[in-house]
């Protein structure tokens, strides 16, 4: 869906997997990009928030998001990167494609 550029969907369908399992740090932060691309910038920050707090932990990542470019003037942006980068690194996780995704 993101690369058919089908955010409205793509957040939907990642809303829904947040409620069937809640916590998942990568599946909040694209839920995040996946709002932000909608536009949908203040629940973008809120999931964003979310990811955060369930240990997102690719400050990288995250500063290099196109997806963020209008959150960064945001006044919430400074400290949902500095909690991003204050968290512990995520454990290596490995999927059937062999590239941990």
């Amino acid at each position: 869906m993101f690369e058919q550029g089908d955010y409205a969907d793509a957040a939907a369908l990642l809303e829904m997997l947040v409620e069937f399992r809640p916590g998942q740090a990568r599946t909040l932060y694209d839920l995040a990009r996946a709002r932000a691309m909608a536009g949908d910038r203040k629940r973008a920050i809120e999931a964003l928030k979310q990811a955060t707090a369930a240990g997102f932990a690719d400050a990288p990542r995250a500063e290099a998001e196109p997806a963020f470019a209008k959150i960064k003037s945001d006044a919430a942006w400074p400290e949902i990167l500095a909690t991003v980068r204050a968290n512990p690194p995520e454990p290596e996780r490995r999927g059937g494609d062999g590239r941990g995704r």
